[in-house]
């Protein structure tokens, strides 16, 4: 409750990934879309779920370094997540950037190298 309140406020405080969502994506249980570099995608995803992408690049553009960006126009909160593959089949979470809020959208972006973006 407090940070929801806070969250109003404009005070950004970090929440967790929902267990479920990171228990699938540790076993392998999800299913992983491929992106296309420079495509833009919409969708909804719905609370406590997440959408699975990867992306195929060339070493390069490895080097070179990657820029994700998800964002809501209707201000809900996002993450964007970064997993790598596990030997087991698995991904394991290695990187969160929570939403920020500006006067049009909230969004979360980063840059990755070699690494699976998730959305939520």
């Amino acid at each position: 409750m407090f940070a929801a309140i806070f969250s109003k406020l404009g005070v950004p405080i970090k929440t967790t990934v929902s267990a479920t969502v990171l228990e699938e994506a540790l076993n392998g249980m999800v299913q992983i879309c491929p992106l296309p570099l420079g495509q833009p995608l919409s969708g909804k995803v719905e609370k406590h779920c997440a959408h699975f992408y990867s992306v195929t690049i060339t070493e390069e553009e490895a080097r070179d370094g990657l820029g994700c960006r998800v964002q809501s126009s209707e201000k809900s909160k996002c993450k964007l997540l970064y997993f790598d593959q596990e030997d087991n089949g698995g991904l394991s979470l290695t990187l969160q950037e929570d939403s920020a809020k500006t006067w049009k959208v909230t969004f979360a972006d980063s840059s990755c190298q070699g690494s699976r973006c998730c959305l939520l």
